[in-house]
């Protein structure tokens, strides 16, 4: 009995490069964009974050493209191949132009008929597949069908071990996919920011100002009125009658670059982060007095790291992204730091 397997071939190769195929590639776009607009940045300096990335978007997407239709031309080459099963009491021959082999019944658990193929199961789940219209004749399928009962026990389940596998692979790069964009998204998104201006990124240290100031009126530390200290996210997260106090945005306060409470991810805001500071020769924290920096993530975002303290005055200062700084400044005149009026 034959059977021509041009079928099969095409069957299970459009089945692996289906799906779960584009999924691998919308993952190898995600992947290659990020150094390719690096590159780009390079060849068009002083361009946007956001028409780079668009622009490396693209180069990646053509280049994706281009392998995506490397595989299905290499697919359909396959496909074209005639493959010739022969079976016989001893065993299944695979014939092809270029090769041959032959494989003994025993190799076979069961098989499983379905309205258009024959499904030859191993022991560890896989198959192979048979067209029912790979027959040449009604003869042939007849034959090929009291071949298989006198060789191999019948199934009356369908578990498509191979679509099982392929849906099972499609599932998996469908979720990495999808971690690998919440990862970039939340981590890196700074790289496609554009430099907020100074005005707006002093404006935003200064608004801790009043929050502070609200602290202190309200709340007492140890019986004293005092400002918050521990960290900046605290003036949202502390609770107070069971509930956040709020005095300053979810934003901002998963802006803090050492949270007390870490309940809130961590978030970029204008790509810069905020940090609690602490005074020159201060061996317990001072409840009438507060200092804070702001300082970008990375460089692409800024150089410019900025300060505050009780008095509301701000300072700024060329010190790199997450600079060493912990400590406010005895003098910031001295020690270079650029005063920003009101």
């Amino acid at each position: 009995t034959q059977a021509m397997l041009r079928e099969v071939v095409a069957h299970l190769g459009k089945k692996v490069t289906g799906l779960s195929g584009v999924m691998w590639l919308v993952l190898m776009w995600v992947l290659l964009t990020l150094p390719v607009r690096a590159a780009v940045e390079q060849t068009i300096p002083g361009s946007s974050k956001g028409i780079q990335f668009v622009i490396a978007a693209l180069i990646v997407g053509a280049f994706v493209f281009y392998l995506y239709r490397k595989m299905r031309r290499s697919q359909e080459s396959v496909e074209d191949q005639d493959i010739t099963l022969i079976f016989t009491e001893d065993g299944i021959e695979k014939r092809a132009l270029h090769s041959e082999s032959k494989m003994d019944w025993k190799a076979y658990e069961k098989y499983m008929e379905s309205d258009k193929y024959y499904f030859l199961y191993f022991a560890n789940r896989t198959a192979d597949v048979v067209p029912k219209s790979a027959f040449q004749s009604p003869d042939d399928a007849v034959g090929f069908r009291q071949l298989l009962g006198r060789k191999l026990s019948s199934s009356a389940k369908d578990p498509h071990p191979v679509l099982g596998r392929t849906r099972r692979g499609f599932y998996v790069a469908f979720a990495v996919v999808l971690v690998l964009l919440v990862v970039l998204t939340r981590s890196v998104g700074p790289l496609f920011q554009d430099p907020a201006p100074v005005w707006t990124l002093v404006a935003e240290l200064r608004s801790i100002a009043p929050a502070q100031e609200a602290f202190r009126e309200r709340f007492t530390l140890d019986g004293k009125p005092a400002y918050w200290r521990e960290d900046v996210a605290g003036l949202y997260t502390y609770q107070h009658e069971g509930k956040a106090i709020g005095l300053i945005d979810r934003k901002q306060a998963a802006a803090d670059a050492s949270p007390v409470d870490r309940t809130i991810p961590q978030e970029f805001r204008f790509g810069y982060v905020f940090r609690s500071l602490h005074f020159g020769q201060e061996n317990f924290s001072d409840p009438d007095r507060y200092a804070v920096a702001y300082f970008p993530a990375n460089k692409r975002v800024g150089r410019l790291t900025f300060i505050m303290n009780q008095t509301g005055t701000v300072w700024s200062k060329e010190l790199g992204p997450f600079p060493r700084i912990e400590r406010f400044p005895n003098d910031p005149v001295a020690e270079g730091w650029t005063r920003h009026e009101r």
